[in-house]
């Protein structure tokens, strides 16, 4: 049933050329929290235009990727940044999202975004799902993308919560197992 609702928001977002940001951002919340529709409620992070909040309701390991998350808020992009040092200066999108997930426990090490393509389960996630292909990663936690680009801008400028939507063409998805 949530592959047909993806499948469906995924060719209603196609077809639409040129949507407005408002559009955008309402169609990747309903795509990037199909997880949170397979759960008995729809929960989503709060979200102050810098920082977000997990509801208390939530498992502690999602409450240490949001914090993870926070933390890289303002690094630099960095090609290659957190993959010799999970602390760095500034991350690429591999490597924070390597990063948000070490710190919740989750990842023992940094992955390069192809490797995600192994990592946990197939699928959206109750909590969270991870976007990827090869060259890209990003995730969304209970419905706030986590990302080092702005859809549309091509160039990446550090990782950030993104409250807009992004085409997800061409991206598996998978999860944390349980998550």
């Amino acid at each position: 049933m949530v592959w047909l609702l993806l499948v469906a928001v995924l060719a209603k977002n196609a077809a639409a050329q040129n949507p407005s940001r408002q559009e955008q951002s309402r169609t990747f919340a309903s795509v990037a929290s199909l997880g949170s529709m397979s759960g008995s409620s729809r929960e989503f992070l709060s979200y102050n235009g810098r920082y977000a909040q997990a509801p208390a309701s939530v498992p502690m390991p999602v409450h240490c990727v949001v914090d993870a998350a926070n933390g890289l808020q303002g690094k630099p992009y960095v090609w290659g940044g957190g993959h010799k040092y999970l602390n760095d200066r500034g991350y690429d999108c591999s490597g924070s999202v390597s990063y948000v997930l070490h710190g919740a426990g989750l990842l023992k090490g940094p992955l390069q975004s192809r490797e995600f393509l192994k990592f946990g389960e197939p699928g959206p996630g109750k909590y969270i799902t991870i976007f990827m292909k090869n060259g890209h990663v990003f995730m969304s936690v209970l419905g706030l993308r986590f990302d080092t680009s702005d859809f549309g801008s091509g160039r990446g400028d550090g990782p950030r919560w993104r409250p807009t939507a992004r085409s997800f063409r061409g991206y598996s998805m998978r999860h944390p197992p349980g998550l």
